[in-house]
């Protein structure tokens, strides 16, 4: 009864998506065909219902993050950091390079901090500015700076996803960071070529005066830098990324009553519903957006599907599925199957972390009939689990970032690294058979 229900959901799934429906409609649906099938495994509605609360429980942390997101999204606009940057940013950039900058300045950023959210936050909400601004495809802009953010999450030292893996498969994180650095050349080269002739193709157009008409809206001073490098900084010194938003945001309030005049009461406004600006420029609407409602959307759908997660730890279906991938193993490499697993796990558990951890708990028992060492564990969850996440529209490592850039899934194509560094692992494992 399980498997029908898990192929009832992902029809579902596909059929929003080709249909451009919400994908909040068969994420609840889904909820109640898992209850319904823990209820007509045994299960009491009362256990199942706390089944359920036990996995929100799990997405809290997640949540609150989101708020930080958004309410930064919006104050930088308002407060005019983001204008600033933008109008003395844009005229650096050469027309035929803005995609491939955005991709290695995101690359660069998320390497240095560790953390997709906090990159595609910051960075990638700038950059997606100049790319309304530019009269450049968001989705293009989006692809890019969502590969470079997906670099250093899965290959800095100090990501807290790159630490989990090492911590769950016992191995040395520098050691998985230089082997992870390695697999990643060919993908990462790949990439770089790809968003080179993209950006030969679809230049940012109109860059100088008329791109940012009616930037005098804002006053500008080098002072509104000072939010973007807070965030930054204090990332870089490993302070928690919430109370290094929960910073530059408190910054940005007091330059946006200071600096550009708004009042306490349109500050607040600003945080929760983003920046509005009646009848402003076309750059003025480009700037527009964020604020905590932003967020609105993915948050119910991390909400939703983290009530899958608790059904599935308390029930026996996912149960059986380490003796068929013993199986499969027997005829196929270990990663191909690692790759499958992480793929049907990013689908499920709708987070990172639950993937990474689904993955290790149902292949570790296969790697080590192989006997294949701890450390190519490791690489293995990083070049699938990690990335494919960001595939999955519905899984948060997806969602955000779009959200963040006020992207949609239109942007996933042009992800170009999140699948080249699990494909060529791939080829790689079948040409290696192991």
């Amino acid at each position: 009864m399980a498997t029908l229900g898990f192929m009832i959901f992902i029809m579902l799934l596909f059929i929003s998506v080709a249909l451009k429906i919400s994908i909040i409609l068969p994420l609840v649906l889904g909820m109640f065909i898992f209850a319904f099938i823990a209820y007509k495994e045994g299960n009491s509605i009362k256990s199942i219902v706390s089944m359920m609360l036990d996995g929100t429980k799990k997405a809290g942390i997640v949540l609150e993050l989101f708020v930080f997101i958004g309410a930064l999204t919006g104050i930088w606009r308002a407060c005019g950091t983001l204008p600033y940057i933008v109008y003395y940013g844009i005229s650096l950039i050469k027309p035929h390079v803005f995609l491939v900058f955005a991709f290695l300045l995101s690359a660069a950023v998320s390497y240095t901090i560790g953390s997709c959210f906090a990159t595609v936050g910051t960075v990638g909400v700038i950059l997606a500015v100049l790319s309304k601004a530019g009269g450049v495809n968001i989705a293009f802009t989006a692809g890019a700076a969502i590969s470079g953010a997906c670099f250093g999450d899965r290959t800095s030292p100090v990501s807290s996803c790159a630490n989990l893996i090492a911590a769950i498969t016992d191995t040395g994180i520098y050691e998985n960071v230089k082997n992870m650095l390695k697999s990643a050349a060919v993908p990462m080269a790949i990439t770089f070529l790809f968003f080179i002739a993209l950006s030969y193709i679809f230049p940012i157009s109109s860059v100088g005066k008329n791109t940012v008409d009616g930037i005098e809206f804002f006053s500008l001073t080098p002072l509104l830098l000072i939010p973007a490098a807070a965030v930054l900084l204090l990332t870089m010194l490993k302070i928690n990324i919430k109370m290094s938003m929960f910073i530059s945001i408190l910054i940005s309030c007091m330059l946006a009553v200071a600096v550009q005049k708004m009042t306490v009461y349109n500050v607040v406004k600003t945080l929760i519903f983003g920046f509005q600006v009646e009848n402003g420029s076309e750059f003025i609407k480009a700037v527009e957006g964020g604020g905590v409602i932003s967020m609105l959307k993915p948050a119910v759908i991390v909400f939703i599907s983290s009530t899958y997660s608790g059904i599935f730890e308390k029930t026996d279906m996912l149960d059986g599925f380490e003796k068929k991938l013993k199986n499969i193993c027997k005829k196929h490499s270990a990663f191909s199957v690692m790759f499958f697993v992480s793929l049907f796990s990013s689908c499920f558990t709708c987070n990172q972390t639950l993937t990474v951890m689904t993955s290790k708990q149902l292949l570790s028992p296969v790697y080590n009939g192989k006997k294949i060492e701890n450390k190519k564990l490791a690489l293995d969850i990083s070049n699938s689990a990690v990335t494919l996440c960001g595939l999955v529209p519905w899984n948060i490592a997806c969602a955000v970032p779009l959200a963040a850039m006020e992207a949609d899934i239109s942007a996933l194509p042009f992800c170009v690294l999140l699948y080249m560094i699990p494909v060529c692992s791939l080829i790689n494992s079948r040409l290696m058979k192991g």
